[in-house]
């Protein structure tokens, strides 16, 4: 239930300000921690780190394209998966900046954890096949990965996503709303917007249910219908007026939202600056195909086995005491 979800205490906020100080905090966490092993550069050096904003248009850039793999997915993921994997990233992006962990990768690690979860049963070779023409090492990577983002979430895995209740809604118009004479019309542009909302904040800021009703009025609309008193003398009969405006409110802001969301693909010139700028700031030693991750797993397994050396040496030592002084030699 959502109402007792971690989606509603941990990852569901009361205003957009909420998210922007996130994204901030982020930011600067990963400046602050970048220049103190590397002295080339300051904190403030805007030229060099990507800005919250500049953050966001990638955030949104491979959000697109994770949308993309699952559409042209085969056999197609259902849409429980790509809202999951959707959550998984707007999530990670929200408490740790791109520069943190390349979204080049964590995308596609965000699509295989949610066909997981969402038991949308396929092997690595066959996802790999797919969205990295087969490259293994891609494939290795995703795994590599893929705890570290479980951590990133907190293990917080499922998600509740609104096209669960719309499905609820559509099926509570059709048996208690008997003004409406074909509920289905409704179905497609409603699911629509849904997926338009995916390119949004709402489903960091509202409950499933209220996106959901917010699809089934905007599909109204657009089919120039009138299913107001559904909401008002059916779904929220008998609720304080307090109850009624509140949801009211909430419903207009999120069709003005995912309304107001740009729908054209992001200008292609400015990914490429983008990604050209993170390609020098990010943390490659949090990237499982980079040659800096690979020095620093030389170096972890190096130590351990120095360690693991130490403690033989010392244990033969403690043995050989042990003998002398019992057997006196």
């Amino acid at each position: 239930m959502f109402n007792s979800s971690t989606q509603l205490k941990n990852w569901t906020f009361e205003h957009e300000e909420e998210l922007i100080k996130l994204r901030n905090n982020a930011n600067t966490k990963y400046r602050t921690s970048y220049c103190d092993v590397n002295n080339h550069v300051t904190p403030d050096a805007d030229t060099f780190f990507l800005t919250v904003s500049e953050h966001c248009f990638l955030v949104q850039h491979y959000e697109r394209k994770l949308q993309e793999i699952c559409w042209k997915f085969k056999p197609p993921m259902p849409l429980n998966v790509v809202g999951t994997s959707c959550m998984y990233l707007k999530r990670l992006n929200l408490r740790k900046s791109v520069m943190d962990y390349h979204p080049r990768l964590m995308h596609l690690a965000c699509i295989w954890l949610a066909c997981k979860t969402e038991e949308f049963n396929i092997s690595m070779d066959q996802f790999v096949q797919q969205v990295a023409h087969g490259n293994e090492e891609i494939g290795d990577a995703i795994l590599t990965i893929e705890l570290i983002l479980i951590q990133e979430l907190n293990f917080h895995l499922t998600i509740h996503n609104p096209f669960r209740p719309l499905e609820g809604f559509l099926i509570d118009l059709k048996t208690r709303y008997r003004n409406l004479e074909n509920a289905e019309q409704l179905r497609k542009p409603a699911k629509d917007f849904l997926v338009r909302s995916l390119n949004t904040d709402v489903g960091l800021l509202y409950a499933p249910s209220q996106l959901a009703l917010a699809a089934l009025l905007s599909a109204a609309s657009m089919r120039n219908l009138n299913i107001d008193r559904y909401v008002t003398s059916v779904l929220l009969v008998g609720q304080p007026q307090t109850v009624l405006e509140q949801t009211i409110q909430r419903i207009k802001k999120i069709r003005t939202i995912v309304k107001n969301a740009v729908s054209a693909p992001l200008p292609s010139d400015q990914i490429e600056i983008l990604e050209q700028k993170l390609s020098h700031c990010y943390n490659k030693e949090k990237d499982p195909t980079s040659y800096e991750y690979s020095c620093l797993q030389q170096e972890i397994e190096s130590q351990k086995y120095d360690k693991q050396t130490k403690k033989r040496k010392l244990e033969h030592e403690r043995r050989r005491k042990i003998e002398t002084e019992l057997l006196g030699f």
